[in-house]
């Protein structure tokens, strides 16, 4: 919209302009690898060489934001270690993700649909270490660089009906 409407303005007032439409609004605006804070509105971006192949998976069924943040239990529930995650990604110890690479909502949504904690563990069974749900769900991502472990999964899951399977890499 910026550049359709020849705006004048720095990423960081776009991110907050953003900020009003929504909380992913800013991060999406940065159109980067980036560690969120706050409610979406606190923006790092960082930089990575990690390129690995993306399976991702979608039940039919999708999940309830609000419900999901609802059901959190914060005392128990897993937590990201983001900074972690970004050392892990800058010296390239990539095995070293499922370890701390975390959903919080996971178990609220797991509750809601069932089946997203099911997609995540066969993909697990099948080899696919890092695998996590993707923000509130319900879509499921594993990461790879073996591609024909990313498409035997691909293969499973295209065969259940309504569900959303796709390749794909980092931008």
């Amino acid at each position: 919209i910026a550049k359709l409407c020849h705006l004048d303005v720095s990423i960081e007032e776009l991110s907050m302009l953003g900020k009003k439409v929504g909380a992913d609004v800013p991060f999406c605006v940065y159109s980067t690898p980036a560690q969120v804070q706050g409610i979406g509105e606190i923006v790092k971006p960082f930089t990575f060489n990690y390129q690995p192949h993306v399976l991702l998976v979608k039940p039919p069924m999708g999940v309830s934001t609000k419900e999901a943040f609802q059901r959190i239990d914060f005392e128990n529930g897993e937590h990201p270690h983001s900074d972690e995650v970004i050392q892990i990604l800058n010296e390239q110890k990539y095995y070293l993700l499922p370890q701390y690479a975390k959903n919080t909502l996971e178990a609220s949504a797991f509750e809601l649909v069932p089946e997203i904690a099911t997609i995540k563990q066969t993909l697990k069974d099948m080899g696919l270490e890092m695998s996590l749900m993707s923000g509130s769900g319900s879509t499921v991502f594993a990461l790879s660089e073996d591609l024909s472990l990313i498409q035997k999964a691909y293969d499973y899951f295209q065969q259940k009906e309504n569900y959303f399977v796709m390749i794909t890499s980092f931008l």
